[in-house]
């Protein structure tokens, strides 16, 4: 090793960020440029009875308006399911569809074009609430069985392991409760944006916000009627994404295309903060039905879960949420009999989709809450009772994972270092004794443990394609798949790709994300960026160096197996046994001897059929959260958050911490407020005056500790953090309120509200 992984690197763009100079999409400025709008329905569920553009046409300025039958291709933009239309033909089945696109010269007359277009609607039943859909007599979002299973269940996943009805009667005390979770929005600082145009040789060119350009460019290929090849979706630098950033922008970017062809000119189409609120995806809400039972020293013998979740309209990216939020609805246990039966439903609501965590921050919500609830009932210590139930070596979920035994000792390490440093035991019994004290405010210990499945899961292919080039100069540049949307990834890919050359730092150069020039390397979700992506992309630095070391051997007196890279007083070389010539020259004599220099790399994640592999690794994390309850009011303080997150191997520590810091105070913030408001479909509270999201006021003290537990198929051993940051935490502080209050939080957010009603209801 270099000494480059593990050093503490700033970012390359940071400080254009702070200053100010970085270009977004909405900063971009084309010559003649239009700007796109999008009508949107006035009802959740309705029939078009009628589209009358005639008016919008007319005004001046106004360059196209649009409708489904101006679609040249085929009326898509659906990710999972082929469900989702570009623009509403004749059925209306939420309140962010598409109706009408307008191009006009200003962002001004776009709206007025809208305002101009006369639309009829039938409004007929729709339905609400996921249980009410599961009813037979309740309305279809979509045709019987169109798209899902039966009526409106997209997705039902059902999984048994050992015998769990006659289980029950083995059990000394069983804990029942029902948990709710709420939707979450987003909240990034960028509104989704996208800005089309026709390139010189005829080909769309869409510049975006984004995180998964190929999704983009596969919808946007799709409404156009083209072939991929003539489709270029490059990422513009994003101003935040969480997964908000998924598969929406497939329909912002086809939708720009399609006024860029009609136009021929270049069309940016951004959404309003308004808009963006009550229009893209949100977080999964879930109804989980949880049954537990133990014998009376706490060793836990079954488990019965049954889950609902509410998708809305249309698939998005749900039937994989559903699959991860499956995967890990029995937690991180060793437990003889589970089931656990998992439905996703539409209904006439907002879409759900990728929010970062993926559907196991609401199952972990459940998890944890049962076992501090069984804890109390047994009179036990919620961390003797985690203890000895933790998943060890060859224990098998009940989708037949069997664990093995880098994971199982990851999570056992990260688990019993978290309880060393929190001193739990010390702070449970100082608690105690405050609350002995204190009539008003009470204080609360609460503590979550999960493992985060890294990769996309047995269910996509997971794949990752890097190039990496030396030019004549010595310096490098890395392309690929991936996105830099926030967490870091360029500065990533960049120590990368470093350490494996052996060159310093400030050689490396990583390119934008660009169709055009790089393979697809899959969505930059499910925290896979670092572990897949970055394993392609050493992998294609192993391969330049190689190509160089065939080139320069003879330079050496030696064979290409016997040089290695170092770096020695800021400059990179190669060595042999006896003989050390810089990084530079050699790569001037490969040059000179007419080489390439160009490295190709390409991951594959391979799943054990054996072990019937659901991910090739986990993330363990274990967090423990300190509150304080006003409980007249029924206010939250969250007080402190010791943070203990095994990352395989820290390959930028100060970006880790940075990531870890935000995945707890998003966490945070759906622990304790963040809830959008529905009727009827409509959101009620689409602004940040009415949808309270954490602020700096809100920061509690977060101790973040990271641990090195290697994943031998990650770069350099890393796995990643993006989503084991955010999930254990709102476990964690529901479990510190409940213990503050001495009633369980079975629904998030734990607002003031909701705790001051519990406390009176008492």
């Amino acid at each position: 090793m270099n000494g480059i992984v593990g050093s503490r690197v700033t970012r390359p763009d940071a400080l254009d960020k702070v200053v100010g100079n970085t270009k977004y999409t909405g900063d971009l400025k084309y010559p003649g440029m239009l700007y796109g709008a999008l009508l949107h329905p006035t009802y959740a569920s309705a029939l078009i009875k009628r589209i009358d553009v005639s008016k919008a046409k007319k005004i001046d300025g106004v360059h196209a308006v649009l409708t489904a039958k101006d679609i040249p291709g085929e009326n898509n933009a659906g990710t999972a399911k082929p469900d989702q239309p570009a623009l509403v033909e004749k059925r209306v089945r939420h309140m962010g569809d598409g109706i009408a696109l307008v191009a006009a010269e200003s962002p001004e007359l776009a709206r007025a074009a809208l305002n101009a277009i006369e639309v009829e609607y039938e409004p007929i039943p729709g339905v609400y609430d996921p249980l009410e859909a599961l009813k037979p007599d309740a309305p279809l979002v979509h045709e019987d069985g169109k798209y899902g299973n039966k009526g409106n269940v997209l997705v039902h996943r059902h999984y048994e392991k050992g015998d769990v009805d006659s289980s029950w009667k083995d059990c000394d005390v069983i804990v029942e409760n029902v948990y709710r979770t709420p939707y979450q929005e987003h909240a990034f600082l960028e509104p989704e944006c996208a800005l089309a145009h026709l390139g010189d040789n005829g080909e769309m060119i869409v510049e975006a916000s984004l995180q998964c350009p190929f999704y983009a460019r596969q919808a946007t290929a799709r409404v156009l009627g083209w072939p991929l090849s003539k489709v270029r979706i490059v990422q513009a630098p994003v101003g935040g994404a969480f997964g908000g950033k998924e598969d929406v922008p497939s329909e912002i970017c086809a939708r720009a295309a399609l006024l860029a062809l009609k136009t021929g000119k270049p069309v940016l189409k951004v959404r309003n903060r308004r808009e963006s609120l009550t229009t893209h995806t949100k977080r999964h809400p879930f109804i989980i039905k949880h049954k537990l039972g133990a014998k009376k020293d706490g060793r836990i013998v079954a488990v019965d879960v049954e889950a609902v979740s509410d998708q809305g309209a249309y698939a998005s990216v749900g039937p994989y949420v559903l699959y991860r939020a499956t995967v890990h609805a029995h937690g991180v246990y060793d437990i003889p009999n589970i089931r656990v039966d998992t439905k996703l439903v539409y209904t006439n609501n907002i879409l759900t989709g990728a929010f970062r965590g993926f559907g196991q921050p609401q199952v972990a919500f459940a998890v944890e809450s049962q076992i501090e609830s069984l804890a109390n009932k047994l009179g036990l210590d919620p961390m003797e009772v985690r203890r000895k139930n933790l998943a060890q070596k060859g224990s098998i979920s009940h989708m037949g994972h069997v664990l093995k035994e880098t994971d199982a000792y990851a999570l056992k390490t990260t688990f019993e270092y978290a309880v060393e440093k929190s001193n739990w035991a010390i702070r449970k019994k100082e608690i105690e004794e405050f609350n002995k004290k204190s009539e008003k405010i009470k204080r609360g210990l609460g503590a979550a443990t999960i493992m985060y499945g890294v990769s996309l899961g047995r269910e996509a292919p997971d794949t990752a394609t890097s190039i990496v080039q030396i030019a004549e100069d010595a310096s490098v540049t890395v392309a690929h798949g991936g996105t830099e949307m926030g967490q870091g990834s360029m500065t990533v890919m960049s120590i990368i790709a470093a350490e494996e050359l052996g060159v310093p730092l400030k050689h490396v150069h990583v390119l934008p994300t660009d169709t055009a020039f790089v393979q697809n390397s899959g969505p930059s979700v499910a925290s896979r960026v670092t572990p897949v992506i970055g394993e392609s992309v050493r992998l294609a630095a192993r391969n330049a160096r190689l190509a160089l070391y065939e080139l320069v051997a003879s330079e050496f007196n030696s064979k290409p197996d016997e040089l290695h890279p170092v770096i020695e007083n800021g400059e990179g070389y190669v060595v042999s046994k006896d003989k050390k010539i810089s990084f530079a020259e050699c790569v001037r004599i490969a040059y000179r001897k007419g080489g390439c220099l160009t490295g190709l790399g390409h991951k594959k994640v391979h799943f054990e059929e054996r072990s019937n592999q659901q991910y090739f690794a986990f993330s363990p994390a274990t967090h423990i959260a300190e509150v304080e309850v006003d409980t007249e009011t029924g206010k939250v303080k969250v007080l402190k958050i010791t943070a203990v997150n095994d990352v395989g191997k820290a390959l930028n520590p100060v970006g880790l911490e940075g990531q870890i810091q935000g995945g707890v105070l998003q966490g945070l913030g759906l622990a304790t407020m963040e809830e959008v408001i529905f009727k009827e479909g409509k959101i009620l509270n689409p602004d940040f005056r009415d949808y309270l999201i954490p602020t700096s006021k809100d920061m509690p003290n977060i101790e973040v500790h990271i641990l090195e537990c290697p994943e031998p198929e990650g770069p350099f051993g890393a796995k990643g953090i993006g989503e084991p940051s955010l999930i254990p935490t709102p476990a964690a502080i529901a479990n510190a309120i409940s213990h503050a209050i001495g009633m369980r939080v079975t629904e998030i957010p734990a607002t003031a509200q909701r705790i001051f009603l519990m406390l009176n209801k008492k």
